[in-house]
């Protein structure tokens, strides 16, 4: 099952404005997110994203390679 929640890491996400969903759209398609619609606190709907198994690898690999 995919890791959700908040964000919790050691490193600093920083994204211009008009990147940060094409961002998430990208990771959704290389299969390291997962989105889906739900209601969220406020009764409205928000599209909730959690990190798969392949995305949550995903940062110690790229480490790995530096």
């Amino acid at each position: 099952a995919p890791a959700s929640g908040r964000f919790d890491s050691d490193e600093v996400l920083q994204a211009s404005d008009g990147s940060f969903y094409p961002a998430l759209h990208k990771l959704e398609q290389q299969g390291w997110i997962t989105a889906d619609w739900r209601q969220s606190e406020n009764n409205g709907r928000a599209r909730f994203y959690a990190l798969t198994r392949p995305g949550r690898a995903a940062p110690a690999a790229s480490r790995r390679l530096r």
